[in-house]
């Protein structure tokens, strides 16, 4: 029986040439300074929490430091997917095998931006709700 889902390790991989490997560096490049940035402003916004809390805001510290660990692990995992970007073009021998860390990193954050997406969507769809039922209550 064949696994299609596991690359296996014995088989030759496959190289990527001069040309791509210049796109892929080119994308290791901009993915680790987009990364860099959302870890920074991640940051900012979990220290914007903490101040909240100091002047007695649970909104704000729940807001900023959901919003700054969202960031920051968008951030992480492209940071991650940046590397192993840059190791196609580093190395030899492993090309597949990088390519396919990176795509593990990056589906973390599409899967983490997909259900953000989903419950923001459910949220706004409740809100509508409640706002036509309030609404038609007080007519």
């Amino acid at each position: 029986m064949e696994n299609k889902g596991v690359f296996k390790m014995s088989q030759p991989q496959y190289e990527f040439d001069e040309t791509q490997n210049r796109v892929i560096l080119g994308l290791s490049q901009k993915m680790k300074f987009v990364s860099i940035f959302l870890i920074i402003v991640g940051l900012l916004q979990a220290l914007g929490g903490v101040f909240s809390a100091l002047a007695q805001s649970i909104p704000g510290l729940i807001e900023g430091l959901t919003g700054g660990i969202i960031y920051i692990l968008v951030g992480i995992w492209g940071t991650g997917a940046a590397n192993s970007f840059r190791k196609v073009v580093d190395t030899e021998g492993n090309d597949i095998d990088h390519i396919m860390g990176a795509l593990g990193d990056l589906k973390k954050a599409a899967t983490l931006t997909y259900w953000l997406l989903i419950i923001f969507i459910i949220l706004l769809l409740a809100g509508l709700i409640m706002g036509m039922i309030m609404g038609g209550a007080t007519s």
